[in-house]
């Protein structure tokens, strides 16, 4: 037997009474409720269910309650209450809605009627997805809007709720359908909707009686719950015998007139405010973000205040916030390029230091690591030509580590040691005296340390002496660091082994498109740094996983130059070898690989609706015929903008599995390529590899 729907009687209804026809365990928990009568509207329409209470009163007045989570009506008209406790079959309840959720949800959905009849009279655009939860109501567009039209919308909607114009339900036959006008239409693309926009013929093909409809670009359309979708202008036979026999159709004044089984408020005045808070492109049409009546007050007063903050942080007159806001990026635009000059010019001026002093120790309270790492190589190649040592230093002094420390003895040090004949003992050695976490390869690592700059000093002290010490003994002829600069680059006219030191698929693939025969061999170097960007961070571990794969390959290190046999290689003298790495930036924060489905959804969610970008580091590293060693490293960086993601698309695509080996959680490549609006830069370093500047380093060397 149908449920009596009282919300259609009268959708102000708040409080009712009823009989309870049964009661029956829920699958997942509580209880299945299902009454004679019901002012509880069921989920539907892209609005979700009310929720409240149900008390029932026993012979000796004893009141029991059961709380109302949620409410679905099935295809027979029967509308069924899941409630946390058991109430008795024969009794009769009170039923209280929330009745302030309730107020809101129609607020919102008419202001929607609102919104799409005058998007379809004024710009002659179709509403093609609507869902309504949490306080505001989305819904999609088959088309875009200028600022200008958007402030027209905005105006007309919100002159029709001055209006106070009486918003009227009636129940009408497929053949009084016929001739009344009405906006509703369905379609399954936005495509559909663009091609009959643009040609203004009837899509004959409209499925109306296809059930609740939710896959609609992520929204559910609001017409469909009770097969109550609207039709094109010109309905056909065939899209009239597929609806119901009787439809409901909500009318509001001159504004608008749709196929809906939702309740609405009685009166366009009752809406209270209409405000868009966003409007944003979205897969070809516009997505609408709109609040009403208190969500709208409460909206705008969080604006206000947001603002008024702003004004008191910057010192701002009201009206002058943007041009306040303006000045501050500028400011802040125009430091960086200062910190990046000054940086520049700490760095050249501690270099000058060490080559004056002989000194392979550096010390910077504060400095860009990137720029760090570029004084610790330059000292590096200054060990390998004595003319460029200008104090003329001692051969044997020269093979010790070079040492650059960033920090404060109150903050701590970060730290990026190279060269000496393995940077990773040096690392070791100091372990045995200061508190120190690291990692690395043999040419270069980076860390952290709480010592202070006395106690390093003596621990770098202890280590060179040690190192020249050891020299002395074994008299062991010092040999030239291998490390050089790219304007030295070798070009190479031999035979070259190209290795991929990486186990990713996608980076095989994209290799391969170069047309260079290549091996992989995975690094297993530990990728657990510390780095002060995300950039830093992708370039010295794509540097870290080539050095370790060079380092197998060539049986030494890259000072002690080899003939370049290897692994049975007899044919080969050059060798080349190719680390990567790559990150999704959201805002300063990296994420990885995701631990599990909750972690991945995590990440999804952070990436919905916004941009983000994607950095790749890579390294090449060189070693000729003759046995020199070229390091080559750079990143690539990519900006991805994301549509704003619904919870089953989110659920969808995890369901997929495809998040789970791919950092950020989706691969643009795959099932997430629909959800990209836009990308900026190189798609494939998005991949995993930039092939164009790749190619652009190993050109030379692969002829």
């Amino acid at each position: 037997m149908k449920t009596d729907k009282l919300y259609y009687t009268d959708s102000m209804l708040s409080t009712f009474t009823a009989t309870v026809l049964s009661c029956t365990p829920a699958e997942k928990g509580g209880f299945i409720v299902v009454l004679d009568k019901t002012a509880f509207f069921p989920e539907g329409g892209g609005q979700e269910c009310d929720t409240g209470v149900l008390t029932s009163v026993d012979p000796s007045g004893t009141e029991k309650e059961a709380h109302v989570l949620h409410v679905s009506e099935d295809k027979d008209g029967v509308i069924s209450h899941l409630c946390d406790s058991e109430l008795e079959a024969g009794s009769t309840i009170t039923g209280k809605l929330d009745f302030e959720k309730r107020f809101s949800n129609m607020q919102h959905h008419s202001g929607e009627h609102i919104m799409s009849g005058l998007i379809k009279t004024l710009f002659d655009k179709d509403n093609v997805g609507f869902h309504l939860s949490g306080g505001s109501a989305v819904f999609d567009i088959a088309g875009t809007f200028t600022d200008e039209e958007l402030a027209l919308l905005e105006s007309k909607a919100n002159e029709a709720v001055t209006r106070n114009l009486e918003i009227v339900t009636r129940i009408v036959t497929k053949e009084e359908l016929k001739d009344i006008p009405c906006r509703s239409k369905f379609y399954d693309s936005y495509e559909d909707a663009a091609s009959e926009n643009d040609s203004d013929q009837t899509d004959t093909n409209a499925s109306p009686a296809s059930g609740n409809r939710s896959d609609i670009n992520g929204l559910s359309n609001e017409k469909s719950s009770e097969n109550l979708s609207g039709l094109p202008t010109e309905r056909s036979a065939r899209n009239l015998l597929q609806l119901p026999d009787e439809i409901r159709i909500v009318s509001i004044g001159d504004v608008d007139s749709c196929a809906c089984c939702a309740p609405h408020v009685r009166s366009t005045g009752q809406i209270g405010l209409i405000k868009i808070m966003n409007a944003e492109h979205f897969r070809g049409g516009t997505r609408f973000t709109i609040v009403c009546g208190r969500a709208a007050l409460e909206a705008m007063c969080k604006l206000r205040n947001d603002e008024l903050e702003i004004m008191h942080l910057l010192s701002a007159k009201q009206g002058e916030t943007p041009a306040a806001v303006k000045r501050l990026a500028d400011s802040l635009t125009s430091a960086k390029q200062s910190l990046y000059s000054k940086d520049e010019q700490i760095a050249l001026m501690l270099m000058q230091h060490a080559r004056t002093t002989g000194s392979r120790v550096l010390f910077c309270s504060d400095i860009d690591q990137n720029t760090a790492r570029k004084c610790v190589n330059e000292l590096i190649a200054d060990g390998s030509d004595p003319a460029r040592n200008s104090c003329n230093e001692p051969s044997g002094d020269s093979a010790n580590p070079v040492f650059f420390f960033i920090g404060t003895d109150e903050s701590g040090y970060r730290f990026i040691i190279g060269g000496g004949s393995d940077a990773r003992e040096t690392l070791a050695g100091l372990k045995k005296t200061l508190d120190i976490k690291g990692g690395g390869s043999n040419l270069m690592v980076n860390g952290t340390t709480s010592a202070s700059r006395e106690e390093i000093e003596a621990a770098v002290e202890r280590i060179n002496a040690e190192t020249n010490d050891h020299q002395r003994k074994d008299s062991v002829p010092e040999k030239p660091d291998n490390i050089i600069t790219n304007s030295n680059r070798t070009q190479f006219r031999q035979n070259v082994r190209v290795i991929l030191a990486s186990a990713s698929p996608r980076r095989k693939e994209l290799l391969a498109k170069l047309g260079v025969p290549f091996e992989v061999i995975v690094s297993d170097t530990d990728e657990n740094i510390e780095c002060p960007d995300p950039c830093s961070l992708v370039r010295e571990l794509a540097l870290l996983k080539a050095r370790d794969v060079f380092e197998k390959v060539s049986g030494c290190s890259s000072e002690r130059p080899s003939s370049g046999i290897a692994n049975g290689a007899e044919n080969v003298s050059s060798l080349l070898v190719i680390g990567a790495d790559t990150v999704v930036d959201l805002g300063g924060t990296v994420l990885g690989k995701p631990k599990d489905k909750a972690d991945a959804e995590r990440m999804l969610r952070g990436l919905s609706g916004i941009a983000h970008q994607v950095h790749t580091g890579i390294a090449v590293i060189v070693r000729d015929a003759s046995g020199t060693v070229t390091e080559f490293s750079d990143t690539e960086t990519s900006t991805v903008h994301v549509d704003t993601l619904t919870d089953e698309e989110i659920s969808s695509y995890i369901a997929t599995g495809e998040p789970f080996d791919k950092a950020g959680s989706y691969a643009i490549q795959g099932a997430f390529a629909p959800y990209i609006s836009s990308i900026e830069g190189d798609y494939y370093n998005i991949v995993g590899l930039p092939i164009h500047k790749l190619y652009g380093i190993i050109k030379p060397h692969i002829s």
